[in-house]
């Protein structure tokens, strides 16, 4: 799961959760297509990309670690290697997409995720690149690797000031904006983000963070109608702020002030304190 200074939380992802968005995103990639692993083998965004390439006749180029991190390596791995999908953490693409956008203007569908993708990088690269086709992906590795995306243009871009996080475009996944009692907020509202569907992982041996972080669904007299068929009946809540405007969700950072992200790592600040 996301990495923090304390220890780690393992999560069991069912094979269902990983299909369900190799089947949305399939689209994505053709015959022929090459792409590329950057992920670490145990974060699930690396089943993203075995599964795409694997089942769908692509190529999978393994990059590694001390090319990744090396502009001009990577840069050069990246021409070579004729790689035209990629997936990205955040911070990584945030980096290179500044300083040097021209790198991915040859690639057809760039992703990213894990934390706040800046708009400038991503205008950046557009005007290198305006054919590319960029997926800004939302979910904790507990909902499995996607529970929400939007894909950028540089058009639909301009109506935001942040990069949105967009709607429940994965197969199977349910969101709800919850208010501080669990309730759902009005229309509008900021509140927490809880997620539900077919995506939900399972913590390893932690029953109490279980029960914690998975509530069973909210039923009052306000939302029962909104509910009603509904086959899902646990809701993973995120600690993720978030917003519904203009037809899309906005990431506004966490709720626990305690918890930041660094490179798209959740870090505790009393876990550094303690240190």
């Amino acid at each position: 799961t996301s990495g923090s200074t304390g220890t780690p939380k393992g999560v069991i992802l069912s094979q269902k959760a990983l299909f369900r968005v190799i089947k949305t995103l399939c689209y994505m990639v053709e015959p022929g297509d090459n792409i590329a692993q950057t992920a670490n083998q145990v974060f699930d965004a690396a089943q993203l990309e075995f599964l795409l390439a694997f089942l769908n006749g692509a190529s999978l180029v393994i990059i590694d670690k001390n090319i990744l991190l090396s502009e001009n390596l990577f840069t050069k791995e990246l021409s070579d290697k004729n790689i035209n999908v990629i997936w990205l953490t955040a911070g990584l693409f945030n980096l290179y997409a500044l300083k040097s956008p021209e790198i991915f203007k040859k690639v057809k569908y760039l992703m990213s995720g894990g934390d706040v993708v800046d708009k400038k990088a991503v205008e950046q690269v557009l005007c290198f690149n305006p054919n590319l086709q960029f997926m800004n992906g939302y979910g904790p590795t507990e909902t499995g690797i996607f529970a929400l995306t939007y894909m950028v243009n540089r058009e639909n871009l301009s109506e935001f000031s942040t990069v949105p996080i967009g709607n429940p475009t994965i197969a199977g996944t349910q969101i709800l904006i919850l208010n501080r009692f669990n309730g759902l907020a009005p229309l509008g509202a900021i509140g927490q983000l809880g997620i539900s569907g077919e995506g939900l992982g399972a913590y390893h041996n932690n029953e109490t963070l279980q029960k914690k972080c998975n509530l069973p669904y909210p039923k009052n007299s306000i939302n029962d109608a909104f509910l009603e068929g509904e086959k899902f009946v646990t809701l993973y809540m995120s600690g993720d702020k978030v917003q519904f405007k203009n037809n899309n969700i906005l990431f506004l950072g966490r709720i626990n002030d305690e918890q930041i992200k660094i490179r798209g790592n959740l870090v505790s600040m009393a876990e550094i304190k303690d240190a």
